[in-house]
């Protein structure tokens, strides 16, 4: 526990965190790489370049300055971030070059001495949180690797087959190249896949949502290619490099956007493009159960060619009832043409799923999150209802 002077600096440096903090993570990451070169293979380094990593990492800082003295609340962040932390293989011996790097990055950006007390109450901060996420990380690698199937670190899975679902999409089916079990996984969850690419100097690690259900003799990954500039490294990677009968390096499955085991409320699920990765597996392992609740599947793509995952839709709709919709940008053959708006949501909720009667899953890109969050808030939705998966570092969907 903290004790009151330090959570009184901690509380009075929240200011300087809010003008300051992405200056202060940026140079937080330069120092890091500079003494630890090879924590390269740990992180996302486009997510560097862009600055989303620095932005979710001030993000961070300036919550644990705010909730440092109510601990409880910071479990949430906590248990997010250490499930991506074991995704990448994150070890307890990380901590003191990520902690011993932060300071150093005060110390610069504020003008100050290592030796300052806001820096010292900081450090004493760090270890208390570092400890945390030591002890929370070590439980997640122990339930991981005791289960059956289970491991921990990376274990290398087989190509079993590729399928093409769209001109930029592709489905990789793998299996354990040592042919033991699979561990179950929660839907909604994701792996981390590491990769040695051909002239690029370090290891790359990339997190992918599984799209298939639990219990099956796979495990699958459901990849768009990215062209662009910056193009994806990993991604264009499995696109473009790999076939049936090679193998890839896999963490065991993390993540805490998950459906629970016996939801309560009804369940409205909507996605768009390749965010129907992990809202498929909900999809799927809900209607495996025998439950009065009702399902609403809600998917959001350009158009028809682009509409990832439709087979697994077709065979669901044919064994199972639940509402399905979808919501094409430049294609009138769908339920609803152009951006989901309130109009959309009228007609495709109008069987009672909504407001206080459901909790809203939902995955795609940034701009469609932030959107869908305010239109359901719009509606009278609670916070507590919506729970929503971002690829990429965690940012506040609040506009």
């Amino acid at each position: 526990m903290l004790s009151p002077e330090v959570l009184s600096v901690l509380k009075q440096s929240v200011p300087v965190l809010e003008e300051k903090g992405v200056e202060i993570t940026k140079t937080f990451y330069e120092i890091l790489f500079e003494r630890n070169p090879e924590l390269k293979n740990l992180f996302n380094l486009a997510n560097q370049r862009n600055g989303n990593q620095a932005k979710a990492l001030a993000g961070a800082i300036f919550a644990y300055a705010n909730l440092a003295e109510h601990p409880e609340q910071l479990m949430p962040m906590v248990n997010r971030i250490a499930h991506k932390h074991i995704s990448l293989n994150i070890l307890p011996e990380h901590y003191p070059l990520v902690g011993e790097a932060l300071l150093m990055a005060l110390s610069k950006e504020l003008d100050i001495p290592l030796e300052h007390g806001l820096i010292q109450s900081w450090g004493e901060a760090y270890q208390s949180l570092a400890e945390v996420f030591i002890n929370h990380e070590a439980n997640l690698y122990e339930e991981n690797d005791n289960q059956p199937g289970g491991w921990r670190d990376f274990r290398r899975f087989n190509i079993d087959k590729i399928v093409e679902e769209t001109d930029e999409i592709k489905s990789f089916y793998l299996v354990p190249a040592d042919e033991g079990g699979l561990a179950l996984f929660k839907a909604g969850q994701y792996v981390g896949v590491k990769l040695d690419i051909p002239g690029h100097p370090y290891q790359e690690i990339r997190q992918y949502s599984l799209s298939d259900s639990p219990g099956q003799a796979h495990y699958r990954i459901t990849v768009k290619a990215e062209p662009g500039k910056p193009a994806g490294m990993v991604s264009n990677h499995l696109h473009q490099q790999l076939s049936g009968g090679d193998s890839l390096m896999i963490s065991a499955p993390a993540g805490d956007f998950i459906l629970p085991k016996a939801p309560e409320r009804d369940v409205v699920l909507v996605s768009a493009g390749v965010g129907v990765t992990p809202m498929m597996s909900m999809l799927k392992t809900q209607l495996q159960k025998q439950s009065d609740i009702s399902t609403t599947f809600i998917h959001c793509a350009q158009n028809k060619e682009k509409h990832c995952l439709q087979q697994d839709i077709k065979d669901l709709k044919a064994s199972h009832n639940f509402a399905c919709f979808t919501a094409y940008m430049d294609d009138d053959s769908g339920d609803h043409q152009g951006f989901l708006d309130q109009t959309a949501m009228d007609k495709f909720l109008a069987d009672g799923s909504a407001n206080n009667n459901a909790d809203y899953y939902f995955c795609g890109p940034f701009p469609f999150m932030v959107a869908l969050r305010k239109l359901l808030l719009d509606r009278g939705v609670k916070e507590e209802q919506l729970h929503y998966e971002v690829f990429g570092p965690t940012l506040s969907l609040a506009a």
